[in-house]
């Protein structure tokens, strides 16, 4: 029964017998149909909701969730990363993210939706674990299975946003968790193949004018699939140049978000009446711009201010009054006669409409309402793209280079990768979505020159606003250079609290009241490490020993073996919110509070340590690569002089901006 139980209380552990692995794999593919079912609502529904209403989506996230606004992508990376964010995987954010990405496209908003589709599949893995159906099949491994729950789902709403589900894997690879193992990447694959094999077996009929039944290649974000590219070897140096650009654009579209959002902060806040008027006002402005910049620039052009139909627009006036994927695809696919070229007035337009909708989209990143960075990104990247190839033709004919719409999707690669600083899934995605494999080497070029350029200036957009916006102690690739001249014990906490291995009622409470600590080391005699528990597990035990009679007298020899609390008195339903403390203090008698209990049977002792004199880069790999929280520092001789966790690590690392924080999170 011990065994039974350290399975919940070890977060460490894994159960790898083929059984397992096989009903985790069923597991998966319910998240993704989930998924999936959530993703052809948002389409449907969004298709079918006038402009305007921008409003509705602030409205929703704020008074429902916080969590909802924004992509969601920052917070499910420090998520899967080993950050425990209140609510961002809750049910209301689920709610609110789904409903209010339809509001912000149909608004007119410069967002795609394919972030709030990763967030909301996020969510769905962690609500199956939330439901405990896993355990009508096996035991449940807490942690670690509702961890990789949230990837599969994340990895889902990838693949159904762009069809793409090597594309994706690699996206949760990359830019989500840290613990990856084949058996992972088993899931994350069932559950991107199985989420887009059923979105394009359900918007094929719905959109795509197939019978049901038959598989099109229709996606909720789809760029069109592209005919073999031939293209010259000295635009290779083109391709490249563009990818210096993409990643100057990128830093300086980052620094701007950047100064928006701390603005924002201090004159705004996160909630109240400024915020609903600020989604109204820029709603207002983008929707205006959008409207009038064509007209009046044909009336600038001699034609006079007259109604006119959108068949009668030119194509670079066509753009801006599409939005998002269409917008995109014709910047991809417009076919443009061979003996045709723009006229300057033609391409300043173009020039201007990139410029408006790369300041567009950084002034509503942030904004307040549910949004995604990806199509917004590549929309103002393909416009940039497509500049340089049709000034090109300009000055060199048409058919001397590649066509236009290559270099809008280069543009568009290296846009999304100097700003988001995504690199292998964003090219695996790309090459998916187009069909283009045999033009990967460019693209990935491209990207990886963004990425390095971006990278000279600041941090990708979500890792500003994870860790010098909202300072959350997640921990990037590398340890900083610093880190390798300091031990650990430069860096630890000395002072600590431990719980005893066999200790009172009352002892342990006056501990957890006194401190808002989620793990402690649990010592033997001599100060000798027995292992470590989790604040939730000694609450669950406080709050039902007394049933299972675990509380043992005062004085005299302990029962032995000691008395456990069954597995399923221990599994408790609601994952990440064991009963608060109060609860355990009502449920308690003024005679509980004198008897021992024994911890042992509910330690985890299968936990890492660490050396004082170890390096902090080493110590800064382990809470990398395994997603620990909290590590004990244990010496030679067994006993425990310090614990690290992650504060201790980002603060060690001499971060810029970052405030000192203190141990309530220990």
């Amino acid at each position: 029964m011990s065994r039974a139980i350290r399975c919940v209380t070890q977060s460490s552990c894994q159960c790898a017998c083929k059984p397992a692995q096989v009903h985790s794999l069923v597991i998966v593919v319910v998240v993704a149909v989930v998924v999936i079912v959530v993703v052809i609502v948002v389409v449907v529904v969004d298709a079918s909701i006038p402009s305007g209403v921008a409003p509705c989506s602030e409205a929703l996230a704020h008074s429902a969730q916080v969590l909802a606004a924004g992509s969601g992508i920052p917070e499910i990376k420090c998520y899967l990363n080993g950050v425990k964010l209140p609510k961002v995987v809750g049910f209301r954010t689920w709610i609110a993210k789904a409903v209010g990405i339809v509001f912000s496209v149909a608004a007119g908003l410069p967002c795609g939706k394919e972030g709030p589709m990763i967030h909301s599949g996020a969510i769905v893995g962690a609500m199956v674990s939330h439901l405990n159906l896993q355990k009508r099949l096996r035991a449940l491994c807490v942690e670690v299975e509702m961890r990789d729950f949230v990837a599969a789902g994340a990895c889902a709403g990838v693949s159904a946003a762009f069809g793409a589900p090597i594309g994706a894997v690699l996206f949760a690879v990359e830019e989500g968790a840290s613990h990856m193992n084949p058996k992972v990447l088993t899931q994350l694959f069932v559950a991107s193949a199985t989420a887009t094999f059923c979105s394009r077996l359900v918007l094929g009929p719905l959109f795509g004018g197939i019978q049901f039944g038959e598989l099109g290649t229709l996606v909720p974000v789809s760029f069109g699939r592209y005919d073999e590219i031939v293209f010259r070897l000295r635009e290779m140096l083109i391709f490249m140049l563009m990818g210096v650009c993409g990643g100057l654009l990128g830093a300086l579209f980052n620094e701007m978000n950047r100064r928006l959002c701390l603005w924002r902060s201090r004159h705004i806040g996160p909630r109240g009446w400024r915020r609903f008027l600020e989604a109204l006002g820029v709603t207002f402005v983008i929707a205006s711009c959008r409207f009038l910049v064509p007209i009046f620039w044909r009336a600038a052009a001699g034609h006079h201010l007259q109604a006119t139909r959108i068949d009668e627009l030119g194509p670079m006036e066509k753009l801006w009054w599409e939005m998002g994927q269409p917008a995109i695809k014709q910047l991809f696919h417009a076919e443009v006669e061979p003996e045709h070229v723009l006229s300057h007035h033609e391409l300043l337009l173009l020039l201007l409409y990139a410029i408006a909708n790369y300041v567009f989209s950084c002034w509503t990143y942030g904004l307040g309402v549910p949004s995604g960075l990806f199509v917004p990104s590549l929309l103002t990247g393909a416009a940039f793209g497509r500049f340089v190839g049709e000034l090109l033709a300009m000055l060199f004919g048409r058919g001397s280079t590649a066509p236009p719409g290559v270099y809008a999707l280069v543009g568009a690669a290296a846009m999304l990768a100097g700003t988001a600083r995504i690199t292998i899934s964003l090219a695996m995605i790309v090459i998916e979505a187009t069909g283009i494999g045999s033009f990967g080497l460019p693209i990935f070029a491209t990207v990886m020159i963004a990425k390095w350029t971006g990278d000279y200036f600041n941090r990708g957009i979500y890792d500003l606003h994870i860790i010098e916006l909202k300072h959350v102690p997640i921990l990037g690739e590398e340890p900083e250079h610093d880190m390798v001249r300091l031990k650990v014990e430069d860096v630890m906490a000395s002072s600590l609290v431990v719980l005893e291995a066999v200790e009172t009622v009352g002892s342990i409470l006056t501990k957890l009241e006194s401190c808002s600590h989620q793990g402690f080391p649990v010592m033997a005699d001599y100060r000798l490490l027995e292992g470590t528990i989790q604040r939730g597990i000694v609450h669950l035990i406080l709050l039902r020993g007394a049933k299972y009679h675990v509380f043992q007298p005062a004085t005299g020899l302990l029962s032995s073996p000691p008395p456990i609390i069954p597995y399923e008195a221990m599994a408790w339903r609601r994952i990440n919110k064991f009963p608060d403390i109060k609860d355990v203090q009502r449920s308690l008698t003024r005679e509980d509070y004198g008897l021992r209990i024994d911890l042992r049977p509910y330690v985890n002792r299968n936990g890492y340590t660490v050396r004082p004199d170890a390096s902090m880069a080493s110590c800064y790999s382990l809470f990398r690569h395994l997603g620990l929280r909290h590590l004990p520092v244990v010496r030679q001789d067994g006993t425990v002089c310090g614990i690290i966790t992650r504060k201790d690590l980002i603060l060690s690392g001499g971060l810029p901006g970052f405030p000192a924080i203190s141990d309530s999170g220990r």
